[in-house]
């Protein structure tokens, strides 16, 4: 029984996954990595960002657990960009892990760039991605691959 119990929020997580982007215009500029402003990451490669949305690396170095968060109107994009795949191919890469038992938690998906932001802010180890125009000073958005958002080289766009 205890195992049901675990496993229905991950289930959750997965359905929310394959939710609809919200309608609306999507924005086209770069798209920020954020972090909590307490997490001591300033910058991650690509590869860093990819084993944290694939659930290889389910910590940071503050010992602080990962809390994947993504934003629905730009998670076609962050995939493609960040992970180089597309989203259902993401779903089911994490219906995979979920399934084998692995301790990895698949990204809670919130509807807004503010929800980001907020629950970013709340939580220590927590990672998501808005548009960088969004950004403010209550999360730290941080390089990858060394460069910043406003940067033309900059991968995630």
């Amino acid at each position: 029984m205890r195992a049901r119990a675990t496993l229905l929020p991950l289930l959750a997580c997965l359905v929310s996954l394959g939710a609809p982007r919200p309608a609306g215009a999507q924005a086209r500029g770069p798209i920020a990595v954020i972090l909590n402003p307490s997490n001591p990451e300033n910058g991650l490669a690509t590869e860093d960002l990819r084993h944290l949305y694939l659930g290889v690396r389910t910590a940071f170095p503050n010992r602080a657990p990962v809390l994947l968060v993504a934003l629905p109107a730009l998670r076609e994009r962050f995939y493609a960009a960040a992970l180089g795949m597309g989203d259902a191919q993401f779903r089911r890469y994490w219906m995979g892990l979920v399934f084998s038992g692995d301790s990895a938690l698949p990204p809670v998906e919130v509807g807004t760039e503010d929800a980001v932001k907020q629950l970013v802010a709340r939580h220590r180890g927590a990672v998501g991605f808005i548009d960088a125009a969004a950004a403010d000073p209550s999360v730290k958005v941080v390089t990858i691959d060394g460069l910043r958002p406003d940067d033309p080289q900059y991968p995630l766009r």
